[in-house]
């Protein structure tokens, strides 16, 4: 069996160890707080468990392969402007893609990263003034299970 909390906190460390200026966080429910967002400086990055599936190698046997999924979401807000939350964003996204391809087995937690999915949502809080923008990055990676 896979102990998928092994495989979010390697994530947590990866994205720590290279990225500055973020508040990073593991199983947590989602951010919610918007003014979080914009006092944390550059963003918030959560790491989540999204879903893990094991592929049986004979009908009744052992487990061949599992496939943990996890969920990434990036948050960035503004008090200038939406483009200057949008734009903080992509940085905060291209940072993170970055530091995730350099490193695809996640600190050997997985043996392969299979596909990197990215959905965007933006919300403008126009009566408060501030700007807010998300990236959720899902994360499909396989690992042979013992």
């Amino acid at each position: 069996m896979i102990n998928f909390a092994d495989i979010t906190k390697a994530v947590k460390d990866i994205l720590e160890a290279n990225l500055t200026g973020y508040q990073i966080t593991r199983n947590r429910s989602k951010n919610v707080d918007v003014n979080q967002t914009l006092v944390t400086g550059s963003g918030w990055i959560g790491i989540y468990k999204d879903s893990l599936e094991y592929e049986p190698l004979t009908v009744g046997g052992k487990f061949l392969f599992a496939t943990p999924v996890i969920n990434i979401e990036i948050q960035c807000s503004s008090a200038i402007s939406g483009s200057d939350a949008e734009d903080k964003l992509q940085d905060a996204e291209k940072a993170v893609m970055d530091v995730l391809i350099d490193n695809r087995t996640l600190n050997d937690t997985v043996d392969a990263i299979l596909s990197y999915e990215i959905n965007y949502s933006g919300i403008d809080f126009s009566r408060e003034t501030i700007y807010f923008n998300s990236a959720s990055i899902t994360i499909t990676t396989q690992k042979k299970s013992s």
